[in-house]
């Protein structure tokens, strides 16, 4: 599960690098928005990481992950709408909040949480999960393009990022009385 939501979090990430060229060919940014959209991103989580890592001591890992996704689906949904260009910089800043919250947690949660014998190969498995993420990313992203508008690389990904959470919740309520 930590695996899936990671990897998904690149797929969440890298939509707006995938689009940016179209929706400047659209009009619906122009130069200067789509660079703000990008920095907000950047800014948004490097501030998160501080607060979630403050946050992270006193808070559920898995409500941090759990938040996290549903801050991804938010701002990747809100994506899709017109509007004027200052709120795909909002929008997008959030979606950078959202992924500070997923990483330390998901790293708490393999490096505390499984069992010993587990824990060596997770910790390995789990870096296959950004470059697979980000490969991923441009097959949806090329995909949603080739069927439709930009805005449906933000539908597709707001699709798998959904799904991925519902995985995320059915999985703990399974595991919870295995891993507490």
């Amino acid at each position: 599960l930590c695996f899936l939501v990671y990897c998904t979090s690149y797929i969440a990430r890298g939509s707006f690098s995938f689009v940016r060229s179209t929706m400047l060919e659209s009009g619906a940014i122009d130069i200067g928005a789509a660079a703000a959209v990008s920095a907000a991103y950047f800014i948004f989580y490097a501030v998160g990481q501080l607060v979630n890592g403050f946050l992270g001591d006193r808070v559920s890992p898995f409500w941090m992950v759990s938040a996290g996704l549903a801050v991804v689906i938010t701002s990747n949904a809100m994506m899709m709408l017109s509007q004027p260009s200052w709120l795909y910089v909002v929008w997008w800043g959030i979606n950078g909040y959202g992924h500070s919250m997923l990483w330390s947690p998901i790293y708490f949660l393999l490096s505390n949480v499984i069992n010993q014998k587990t824990r060596v190969f997770a910790l390995t498995a789990i870096s296959i999960s950004s470059p697979l993420g980000k490969i991923t990313s441009a097959i949806v992203s090329s995909l949603s393009l080739s069927k439709g508008r930009w805005q449906s690389v933000f539908f597709s990904v707001t699709v798998i990022s959904a799904s991925v959470m519902l995985l995320w919740v059915a999985g703990y309520i399974s595991l919870k009385k295995n891993i507490i």
